[in-house]
């Protein structure tokens, strides 16, 4: 009889045990991707030239501020650039741009810039891209950062030059890009 007993309590505790339902959930993840990126595109100042000068110093092209960027996204400047021109004047001085690495504990590393080129500052993970423009591999491999671009006339052009006043223009223009 006890066991009968016991028996029919066991049966009466697990027809009262509570039923386990599994239910279907999710989780809803949200983010918002700028509208805009931004940033700010610093490129070399104005500069005056002396006559037979060979060679000048033109500064970096850096970005700052920027955000809304990714790996993937991208900001490229293109330089276009012209000779030396003068109105009125049939003569012009070809300029040559030259993008100058360098690398600690090597010598200076110098790549001719054409117009038209276009320089990449490569998107970063955090938002941002990377604030120096491009760098410079050389025929070993060396990877040389690009610190400075420099402008190169040659004398002889000097000296073929009617006499006037000449003007060069770089212009940058930078594009958003991502890769696809």
């Amino acid at each position: 009889m006890k066991k009968l007993i016991a028996l029919v309590m066991a049966v009466i505790l697990l027809a009262a045990t509570p039923t386990t339902v599994l239910a279907d959930g999710t989780t809803t993840l949200t983010t918002t991707v700028p509208a805009e990126v931004q940033y700010t595109l610093n490129i070399p100042a104005d500069q005056t030239v002396e006559y037979g000068t060979l060679k000048v110093d033109l500064g970096n092209i850096t970005v700052t501020d920027s955000q809304g960027f990714a790996v993937g996204k991208n900001l490229e400047v293109t330089i276009d650039y012209t000779a030396f021109t003068a109105e009125g004047v049939e003569t012009s001085i070809p300029v040559q741009l030259v993008k100058i690495g360098k690398k600690t504990n090597y010598s200076d590393l110098s790549q001719n810039v054409q117009s038209g080129d276009i320089i990449t500052f490569e998107g970063q993970s955090n938002g941002t891209v990377s604030t120096n423009s491009t760098s410079i591999v050389d025929t070993a491999g060396n990877v040389f950062v690009v610190n400075t671009f420099m402008a190169r006339m040659s004398s002889a052009d000097w000296g073929k030059a009617l006499p006037g006043d000449y003007t060069s223009t770089i212009t940058f223009t930078s594009e958003v890009v991502v890769d696809e």
